[in-house]
């Protein structure tokens, strides 16, 4: 690491910083949320199902739901995670399900779009939002209190 002008070396193994308090906070936050894992690894489509149980129970310790949207990424790779099991997850969940290459980008402006949409159709009247949807109108000239933020 070059500092003031001399290389130093920095041991990195000694800093430890605890994300868990910012990783359940952000979930109580959050209006929505994007579950994503590698359709060619297994291992992570685990991971998102240990997310999602996560997600659960602390939407349930706040008495309240949110939108998940499930994300299967490397579309552009040889499958080890069938459809078919992820649709059955997806379905018991009651979540939407997209695949996606955030290397070809194919469906990912697609997923995002999904998620923003389920997060606002969960947030909006649904005369407000045919309303913003009919006459053009972009849903944040609405006068409503803040209901998205991307971090």
């Amino acid at each position: 690491m070059l500092l003031f002008g001399a290389i130093k070396r920095v041991d990195i193994s000694e800093i430890y910083v605890d994300f868990e308090p910012l990783i359940e906070q952000s979930i109580r936050r959050a209006p929505g949320f994007i579950v994503a894992f590698a359709i060619n690894d297994a291992e992570t489509f685990s991971d998102a199902k240990k997310w999602v149980e996560r997600i659960n129970i602390i939407l349930k310790e706040e008495d309240r739901t949110a939108p998940i949207l499930l994300v299967g990424n490397k579309c552009d790779l040889a499958r080890e995670v069938t459809l078919e099991s992820i649709e059955t997850f997806a379905q018991s969940i009651g979540s939407e399900y997209v695949e996606c290459s955030a290397l070809t980008e194919v469906n990912l402006k697609l997923a995002f779009e999904k998620a923003s949409f389920m997060i606002v159709e969960r947030n909006l009247s649904a005369s407000t939002l045919f309303n913003c949807l009919e006459n053009r109108i972009p849903i944040n000239k609405q006068k409503r209190k803040k209901i998205c933020s991307m971090m």
